[in-house]
């Protein structure tokens, strides 16, 4: 979910006051950051092959957004820490992703 629709759902659907919204927002989107670390985990090999990651963590960004679809928490900081879970496992997607593009680059340095 993307920081607009984030902050729509707490402003209208859960009536969260604007400085509540803003500390919920920097907190969901604090994972970006941290996108330098995610890619030198993503580049240590901990895990055998990089497609188990794109695999994993693509699995759990869909899963946390159907949590947050359903609407079965009413409670907003639950939903924050949700959002900020999903957004983390978004980082590793994206740093995974640009690690692929950038091995098979290096493979194919003409068409790359």
């Amino acid at each position: 979910m993307r920081m607009g629709a984030a902050k729509d759902m707490f402003l209208n659907y859960y009536d969260v006051d604007i400085n509540t919204m803003t500390i919920y927002a920097s907190f969901i989107a604090s994972p970006g950051l941290f996108k330098m670390f995610t890619g030198f985990v993503v580049d240590a090999r901990v895990v055998s092959k990089r497609k188990y990651y794109l695999i994993f963590f693509a699995l759990i960004c869909t899963l946390l957004q159907l949590i947050v679809s359903v609407q079965c928490m009413t409670e907003h900081f639950h939903i924050a820490i949700v959002l900020f879970l999903e957004m983390y496992a978004a980082t590793f997607l994206d740093v995974t992703i640009e690690s692929i593009v950038v091995q098979q680059a290096r493979r194919d340095p003409l068409y790359g």
